[in-house]
């Protein structure tokens, strides 16, 4: 608005366009096409570098606050409210009847009354001649008798066990001990691996302590403190400001401006800007670096100073 670019007026509500991408920043007077301007967002910065807190506000949000200086609160702009709810329930799949077995089904044909009746026995065509009966001799027959009593020992025997079943129930001890102890194995690598990790967390916690305090402790040096950071040309920012607390508050680097050092491209192709807020001895600073600008702790210290 008029307004904000002449500083009549505070910047008390930022809204971030889903459809373009475009930020509108509007004062204490109603927004009007008559007060409307198109400038760069470099600019909107230089008026109120407090905006930077919410760079990372996304499409279709806007942001607002009572006065310059106080807490944001994030919210949906209200040209997008949230999806409705979700379609009609699906139509409930009918109950088919089945085919009957005995009709209609091709593998079952019907049964006949006489199906498992069993076939007439077939007549003799002509009746056979009676056997005559033969008489055998009386060692014929006492040769019959013993071949057809049973033999009783008088000593049985009883069944052993099983060569194979024990050698299986062998294997099967075995693979049961081998188990456990792999899995015993295993929880303790686990435990292991658990521990080094909680080591690692805290080495790097106290890592970034230490360089923290090299920073902010040493010899005509004041406190450091990154409020926000972002990267990017026209209406296209990255918030990379985790990425230069990183690279400040590691002793004596030096990076630069550009999409390798910050892990971010907006605009590839274009030269971009980094502008960062950060505060030392107790007062807010502004550091903007074109593409490829070095930036680093002592830089930035250096500015604050001036």
């Amino acid at each position: 608005m008029r307004q904000i670019l002449d500083g009549s007026e505070p910047i008390l509500l930022v809204s971030h366009d889903a459809d373009d991408h475009g930020w509108q920043f509007i004062g204490t007077s109603d927004a009007s096409e008559t007060d409307s301007r198109l400038v760069a967002m470099e600019e909107m910065v230089k008026c109120d570098p407090t905006i930077l807190e919410i760079a990372n506000l996304p499409p279709g949000w806007q942001a607002i606050r009572t006065e310059v200086g106080g807490a944001w609160k994030r919210s949906l702009c209200p040209e997008n409210p949230e999806p409705a709810p979700g379609a009609p329930d699906s139509p409930q799949p009918t109950a088919e009847t089945p085919e009957s077995p005995e009709t209609d089904n091709p593998f079952f044909p019907p049964l006949q009354d006489d199906a498992y009746l069993p076939p007439p026995a077939a007549e003799p065509s002509e009746t056979p001649a009676q056997a005559t009966p033969t008489l055998a001799a009386p060692s014929e027959l006492a040769d019959t008798v013993a071949a057809t009593e049973p033999v009783h020992s008088p000593v049985e025997s009883k069944p052993g066990p099983k060569p194979g079943g024990i050698s299986i129930l062998f294997v099967g001890v075995i693979l049961i001990i081998a188990a456990a102890a792999i899995l015993a194995l295993y929880i303790q690598n686990r435990g292991l691996h658990t521990q080094l990790d909680q080591a690692k967390k805290q080495a790097a916690q106290l890592r970034t302590q230490l360089d923290h305090l090299a920073i902010t402790s040493g010899p005509g040096s004041n406190e450091l403190l990154v409020v926000s950071a972002i990267y990017g040309s026209g209406s296209h920012f990255n918030d990379v400001t985790d990425r230069v607390n990183e690279l400040l508050h590691q002793p004596g680097t030096e990076f630069y401006a550009k999409p390798d050092w910050l892990h971010a491209d907006p605009t590839p192709g274009w030269n971009k800007e980094l502008t960062i807020v950060y505060k030392s001895g107790g007062q807010r600073h502004f550091f903007t670096a074109g593409e490829g600008g070095k930036v680093s702790a002592a830089i930035l210290l250096d500015e604050a100073k001036k």
